[in-house]
């Protein structure tokens, strides 16, 4: 209950002035809330040399646990869940031709290997060789711990923390990553937080909301197709 008077405060006086704001700014297009991000929580890397490559056709593997991951009891076959957010908000959102499911599953299951990290990533890519892929999407989840409390109060917020990976298949580079790392805080002591709060709902998230959350924000600002 610490957190809750103070945050309902915040978030009141929030929303008062950002009604204002938009009643004066009505012919602006950009939307101040949206536009909020704390960039702490998503670093994103761009190998120089991305558009030298061209990907068109994207295998999405699943993705691996880190060795010596923070996980709680909420996080069975969390890595698979992230795995289908991703895939599906990247078939979604982006025009990609990806591979399915089921032929990643035909393609990994003569190998018996259920999902991958940074200690066997050469080897999905050596697998995905001659096979007219262009780029793989793999990733990695070091934390996933869920908020303990409702949605109004908490004793403990929820925590996620995984890195996403894109790489050539033809060079076995890295061309892209997104590091996405956060433990929730109360809107009083980070106001730069603002977006992802309100987006959440204006509450304490869950680990699956903050992680969603994540990777809609990590779509919109994945590489485009190259052809």
């Amino acid at each position: 209950m610490k957190y809750l008077s103070k945050t309902l405060i915040l978030f009141i006086t929030l929303i008062i002035i950002h009604g204002c704001g938009q009643s004066q700014k009505r012919s602006n297009t950009t939307n101040p809330i949206k536009s909020f991000h704390n960039p702490s929580d998503l670093i994103i890397h761009v190998n120089p040399e991305i558009r030298k490559h061209k990907i068109k056709k994207v295998a999405v593997l699943t993705f691996g646990i880190k060795r010596f991951a923070k996980l709680d009891y909420t996080a069975k076959d969390i890595n698979h869940k992230i795995t289908d957010m991703f895939f599906n908000q990247l078939s979604v959102n982006t025009n990609f031709n990806l591979v399915s499911k089921e032929g990643i599953k035909a393609i990994t299951s003569p190998y018996k290997i259920d999902s991958f990290n940074k200690e066997n990533f050469s080897n999905a890519i050596s697998i995905l060789k001659n096979r007219k892929i262009d780029g793989v999407v793999m990733g990695e989840i070091s934390r996933y711990s869920e908020r303990r409390g409702t949605a109004l109060s908490v004793s403990k917020p929820a925590s996620v923390a995984f890195d996403i990976y894109l790489f050539s298949v033809e060079s076995n580079t890295i061309l892209w990553s997104a590091s996405f790392n956060k433990t929730q805080r109360p809107l009083s002591e980070n106001v730069l937080e603002m977006g992802s709060f309100l987006k959440g709902g204006g509450t304490w998230q869950t680990s699956e909301q903050m992680t969603l959350l994540a990777i809609e924000e990590i779509i919109r600002r994945f590489p485009k197709p190259r052809y």
